[in-house]
């Protein structure tokens, strides 16, 4: 009767497999996630601390160099996937399929090749000069930069075969394998920080990251991978330039917008109120990723299931399922968003020292709120992807615009709460917004369906 009770309560809350994988990882992060602030708040200094977060800030301009191709990768791979097949790791079914899906995949190889040398080169000149300008308080941060901009130029190179095999509907071993790596991330960064390593916990944490990589993907999947970059191309091809770019730079957009919008704050408030106040911001902006992280496991994960079904023209099931992810994530962001808010007011009603290394409760829940409404506006934003659009695009870059021009004046010259009510009023706009956009999308593929009848 339990084993029952426990197969309909996974049904109604959507956790398959791949959803439990995402879940149980992002559980991790949010375990680990305090254990890692707390050994940064007890070893590293305030400067130091703005430091590391000021590294990982910096390092999110890889959204610049992979330019959304990771996404285009995941919905063109999953409708030719809709006629193949995985048996004995090699793949079976239609020929022009795997031929076009080969293109896919050796074009993705040229272009990340590209994309990671020049992050590289663009990372390591770029913040040698950002983090010069500032005193550096003694911190020795210049080889530790370097290495971590080479080690995020090599795992860039590996989001291509992340993409591949989540395209290829293996979205149960991408995210146990996902699992995998972010469990030895976790506890190669502590170690790391016990060690004494400072700045170098996060370049540790990117080789870590690399090697786990190739030996889950090399082991498991070497066969498929050998066929989709060595195997032949016939006249069945998907052509970059007629078929993927129409996608790539509507996706790019929107993913210059989420960096702009989500990955600024720590970098501005460095420059302008110094290192102190953004380690505060970082690892406050810790918790709300972990948030939106939990959040949307449940739209991430389907991705290419969506983009199978619209593959295969069973829309009523795919308005089903959409419909589903969204209450889910939405409902779980409200519970992640009151929980990050009321332990952050604890924490300061407590009077710990900790508390001094967070945001004030009013900013943290400004920024908490904000997570709550863009999690909804990337679950419509999956739904509108699966079918190789996005309308949303100009949404994204408004928006972006918007949040840009609210850092840099609201930072500078007020504080950060008024950045995180600025980064709220944003989102309260475009989550209407994209929610308008699709709904009349639906409605007119449901029109469009019924004139094919």
């Amino acid at each position: 009767m339990s084993n029952n009770w426990r197969k309909r309560f996974a049904a109604k809350a959507g956790l398959d497999k791949p959803v439990f994988y995402s879940i149980a990882g992002r559980f991790w992060s949010l375990v680990a996630g305090p254990v890692t602030v707390i050994l940064i708040g007890t070893h590293f200094s305030p400067e130091l601390q703005g430091y590391h977060y000021a590294f990982a800030s910096l390092l999110s301009l890889q959204a610049f160099a992979e330019l959304g191709l990771g996404t285009v990768i995941i919905q063109f791979a999953s409708h030719e996937w809709a006629r193949l097949a995985l048996v004995g790791g090699r793949i079976t079914g239609d020929a022009d399929a795997l031929s076009r899906l080969r293109s896919v995949a050796r074009f993705g190889a040229r272009w990340y090749l590209v994309a990671a040398s020049f992050l590289t080169v663009l990372l390591a000149v770029g913040g040698t000069v950002f983090f010069s300008r500032k005193d550096a308080h003694g911190i020795e941060w210049l080889a530790p930069w370097l290495a971590l901009c080479l080690l995020t130029g090599a795992n860039l190179f590996m989001l291509l075969l992340w993409s591949l095999l989540e395209g290829c509907n293996q979205v149960a071993r991408v995210y146990l394998f996902r699992l995998v790596v972010v469990v030895s991330n976790s506890v190669s960064v502590w170690l790391a920080i016990l060690g004494g390593l400072q700045l170098w916990t996060a370049a540790v944490w990117n080789a870590v990251s690399l090697v786990c990589t190739l030996i889950l993907f090399i082991g498991g999947y070497r066969h498929l991978f050998a066929s989709l970059f060595f195997g032949k191309v016939a006249s069945a091809k998907i052509s970059w330039r007629a078929d993927m770019l129409p996608l790539q730079w509507r996706i790019a957009v929107s993913w210059l917008g989420a960096y702009c919008m989500n990955s600024l704050f720590t970098p501005v408030l460095f420059q302008y109120h110094g290192p102190v106040v953004a380690g505060q911001m970082g690892m406050t902006w810790s918790l709300v990723a972990a948030v939106a992280a939990i959040a949307t496991a449940w739209p991430n994960t389907k991705i290419a299931p969506f983009g199978v079904l619209v593959a295969q023209k069973k829309r009523k099931e795919l308005d089903r399922e959409f419909i589903k992810t969204l209450k889910i994530s939405v409902s779980v962001a409200i519970l992640g968003a009151l929980s990050g808010w009321l332990l952050v007011l604890g924490l300061g009603l407590a009077g710990t020292n900790f508390a001094a290394r967070l945001l004030p409760p009013l900013p943290t829940g400004l920024f908490l709120a904000a997570t709550v409404l863009l999690v909804a506006q990337v679950t419509f934003q999956i739904y509108l992807r699966a079918h190789k659009k996005d309308p949303t695009m100009w949404v994204s870059a408004l928006g972006a615009a918007v949040v840009v021009l609210s850092n840099f004046t609201l930072g500078k010259w007020f504080s950060v709460t008024a950045m995180a009510a600025g980064y709220l009023a944003a989102n309260a706009v475009l989550l209407p917004v994209t929610a308008a956009i699709w709904l009349k999308y639906r409605r007119d593929c449901s029109l469009q369906q019924l004139s094919n009848l």
